[in-house]
């Protein structure tokens, strides 16, 4: 009989499925429910596929295949369908697929993980898990607003992780202990080719560092460009060093620039230069920032006491400037006031900070306001700047006054309330004036870009964004390394996102955030000394301990993410629904999880219900301890209407886990390292049945282990994590010490032996047998006409002298020393299988 699929034809037997066919030809049709082991289960709808004669969609797992029947597996209705099918799957997948911490990021750094090495103590291996996204580790751990502490989990319970000073920690441990290492580590990585891309950066900032750093590990030959005597631009110029030590920064930056590029220092680009260095490259990045200041409009220029904040920062730097005088007014309300008043108050100033608008709507981090408030800065909200007043001395200016604003009921557009002036004025004497209202590039290389048709030229960083934070910066200078390197790959293209409050675990006690010490407001306003200490290894430690590793533990093998990105699904298409009153949501939400089986973790609102953890429980591990409890939406995975695995019959084979399409139900193992695993299979050490066993590592420590192209039992899925030596962590029934071995080992074979068996002895019975590879080489044996018999006493021994191949089976970890040596004394050829089963 022959069927056609996608226009060629192919032979099949009576009772194949269309999808059997289809993959046996090498045909791909998606699917998250079907397993050749057990009956169709027709839930995901997602292999569907078009009968081309009657024009029907049919799901291809359970329609069997008919002699003389057309099907195609792939065209835009089909697409449509699937991709329908995909996102009411998603309507009731209330999961994150990261973590909260990476999609805030604004890098999509792996914060998890870093996050877990730091707990585990391998800080060499977190900070490279940082530097995949973020070359500036030690810089951005002391200089991020940290975006992903806003979204942390942990704040549905208490307080955030201290994620910031967890990367600071990690910077500063492989600078301080690890630098050399480090380089071995990254050179030894760089990709070398005879016809690597030349590569031009122009400007030193976090954006042309980062850019460097990735093209540089790529193997590209990198030329970087910078106006200033030293690499780092505002990150050296404009953040002030009790915030960001020049000597961390000159470490980070070495790290950089070691790995092979070519720096040029004291370089002014202008246009005929970049029309220069253009011509020399394959491409040229230019990251020359936000340098150029908004004017005041009040004709500031006259004054040489009137200084843009940057300007001032920089040549407070440069040594140029050492004294303020006794009055400074700063205008602004972002950092670079904050900063720079804070300068001033070092000087010995008494410094007035104004601000049009009132605190709250302050772009500054919220601490650095703190800390300038700590130090004696004095802000006046509501003050816009009127008029700058000319004192006695020529060129000088002695006041400035400003106009009284209230706040308005009407938003502007960035839904911040307007400001409407009063007819109330206040007047400040000063000394020195620094404003800082505005930053952009400057324009004149930007423009001749395209005026002078440099088409191999990238605007990156601050230049293209505008005014931006240092991680804002330092992912897009990435990025751009990776649209030169033409990297599409965007993990963070597609992912669902957990509701807010509902935690990846339910149990978790509320812990105290480790802080660390600051210098007082004393201590630290006659000096530049950084303000803020770092964790000791101790107390890092402690901290990570607070992560509760949230995010989803099998991204990198959901099916339902792959075909969802696939197919281009939405994962919010349904997940509310709109009524007369309300939005509601169409998926099943219980915002619980199951860790009763400790090992296990079962997370009910991940489940799509497609129901291959229930056929593979009852049918292939023999033990139907799960089921679909309650109706409707209220449907959950369980096997009791307390929603406890635990209080089942099962036997934490695991082998559920390998079937969930979507890691609703998934490994419960502590300090473990999830994402970019390797995996190698590997016998089992647990018995002599040698199981394969697909083991996953990471940084050549296994942390995991599943079934390969048999069953596995409790102690091949967990006895990995003790090298097999407590099987009573995951065996029920008393064991006795198992490591006297009372038999001769020289008769012990394994289970390839057990295939070419002619006759299986089963001492005690194993009809109820925990062990499902035992069971699945017997049934095999069984269908093969092989007899096997469960033996309790020697006089139930068959007449055995036509066997040649017989083997004797027993529960290694619970047998009768006495009674296995009499049965070995009386068939002196047997061999001898020792492996883990229940004993009824």
């Amino acid at each position: 009989m022959k069927i056609s699929i996608d226009k060629k034809q192919f032979e099949f037997t009576n009772g194949e499925t269309i999808l059997q066919v289809a993959k046996r030809n090498g045909i791909k049709i998606p699917s998250l429910c079907f397993d050749e082991r057990f009956k169709p289960q027709t839930t995901c709808f997602i292999c569907i596929v078009k009968d081309e004669k009657s024009k029907k969609i049919i799901p291809s797992c359970s329609v069997k295949a008919l002699d003389g029947m057309s099907i195609i597996t792939d065209d835009e209705e089909i697409k449509k369908y699937r991709k329908m099918a995909l996102e009411l799957l998603l309507s009731e997948h209330d999961a994150d697929c990261f973590s909260p911490c990476k999609t805030a990021c604004p890098a999509g750094i792996d914060v998890r993980d870093y996050i877990l090495f730091s707990r585990i103590g391998q800080e060499l291996n977190g900070f490279v898990t940082v530097r995949k996204k973020n070359p500036l580790v030690a810089v951005v751990g002391r200089v991020c607003p940290a975006f992903c502490e806003n979204d942390c989990s942990r704040n549905n319970i208490d307080e955030t992780v201290n994620i910031r000073l967890l990367k600071k920690y990690l910077g500063d441990s492989v600078y301080e202990t690890l630098y050399d290492e480090l380089f071995k580590l990254e050179s030894s990585s760089i990709k070398k080719s005879p016809s690597s891309k030349k590569i031009a950066i122009i400007g030193a900032g976090p954006a042309g560092l980062s850019a460097s750093y990735y093209l540089s590990l790529a193997g590209c030959n990198v030329s970087l460009y910078d106006s200033n005597e030293k690499l780092g631009g505002m990150l050296r110029y404009a953040i002030p060093s009790y915030r960001l030590p020049s000597a961390l920064l000159d470490k980070e930056i070495d790290s950089i620039t070691r790995l092979g590029v070519e720096v040029f220092n004291n370089y002014k680009v202008d246009t005929e230069e970049l029309k220069k260095i253009s011509k020399k490259n394959d491409h040229v990045l230019l990251s020359i920032g936000t340098w150029k200041e908004t004017a005041l409009g009040l004709d500031e220029s006259k004054y040489a006491n009137v200084i843009p904040a940057v300007s001032f920062l920089r040549n407070v730097f440069k040594g140029n400037i050492k004294s303020v005088g006794n009055r400074v007014v700063v205008i602004g309300g972002g950092n670079s006031a904050i900063d720079a008043a804070r300068v001033c108050i070092r000087f010995g100033a008494k410094v007035s900070l104004a601000y049009r608008r009132t605190r709250k709507e302050m772009p500054a981090l919220n601490i650095e306001i703190e800390d300038a408030l700590k130090e004696g800065v004095e802000l006046f909200e509501l003050m816009n700047p009127f008029e700058v007043i000319p004192s006695m001395v020529n060129g000088v200016a002695g006041a400035i006054k400003f106009r009284k604003m209230v706040l308005s009921d009407e938003c502007d557009n960035s839904g911040r309330r307007k400001i409407k002036d009063t007819d109330d004025f206040k007047t400040f004497d000063l000394d020195t004036l620094v404003y800082a209202i505005g930053q952009k590039a400057e324009p004149e290389l930007i423009d001749s870009i395209k005026a002078m048709g440099l088409n191999n030229v990238i605007v990156c960083g601050d230049a293209r964004t505008g005014a931006s934070t240092v991680i804002e910066a330092v992912a897009d200078g990435r990025k751009t390394a990776e649209k030169i390197l033409k990297i599409t790959k965007d993990e963070l293209a597609f992912y669902s996102l957990r509701e807010k409050g509902i935690l990846a675990c339910s149990h978790n006690d509320k812990q105290e955030r480790v802080m660390v010490s600051h210098l007082s407001a004393p201590e630290r306003i006659h000096n530049f000394r950084e303000i803020e200490s770092g964790y000791e290894k101790i107390y890092a430690v402690k901290e990570s301990e607070r992560c509760i590793n949230c995010g989803c533990s099998v991204l990198d093998e959901c099916e339902l993410r792959k075909y969802s990105i696939d197919y281009n699904a939405d994962p919010n298409k349904y997940k509310q629904v709109s009524t007369k009153d309300k939005k509601v949501s169409t998926g099943v939400i219980p915002a619980f999880s199951d860790q009763s089986l400790k090992h296990m973790l079962h997370e009910p609102s991940k489940c799509i219900k497609c129901g291959k953890c229930i056929s593979v429980c009852k049918e292939v591990a023999g033990v139907d301890a799960l089921s679909f409890i309650g109706r409707g939406l209220g449907v959950v995975l369980s096997s009791n209407t307390k929603n406890m695995i635990s209080e089942s019959s099962c036997t934490l084979c695991g082998m559920c886990i390998d079937s969930c399409p979507t890691g609703s139900l998934s490994e419960n193992i502590p300090n473990s390292k999830w994402t970019g695993f390797e995996e190698r299979i590997a016998e089992c050490q647990g018995c002599y049945l040698k199981c394969k066993i697909k083991y996953a590592y990471n940084n050549k420590k296994s942390f995991r282990g599943r079934s390969s192209d048999t069953p596995i039992c409790s102690i091949g899925r967990w006895g990995w994590n003790d090298n097999y030596e407590h099987p009573e962590k995951y065996y029920t029934n008393k064991i006795k010490d198992y490591k006297t071995v009372l038999f001769d080992t020289s008769k012990i074979t394994d289970g390839e032996f057990l295939k070419l068996a002619d006759i299986v002895l089963c001492l005690n019975s194993v009809e109820s047998s925990d062990n499902p590879r035992l069971n699945y080489e017997l049934d095999i044996l069984r269908n093969n006409d092989v007899s096997i018999l469960n033996l309790a006493l020697i006089k139930e021994l068959p007449d055995l002298k036509k066997y040649s191949r017989p083997v004797l089976v027993f529960n290694y970890f619970n047998y009768d020393p006495k009674r296995l040596n009499a049965f070995i004394d009386k068939i002196p050829n047997i061999k001898l299988l020792p492996i883990y089963y229940k004993v009824i």
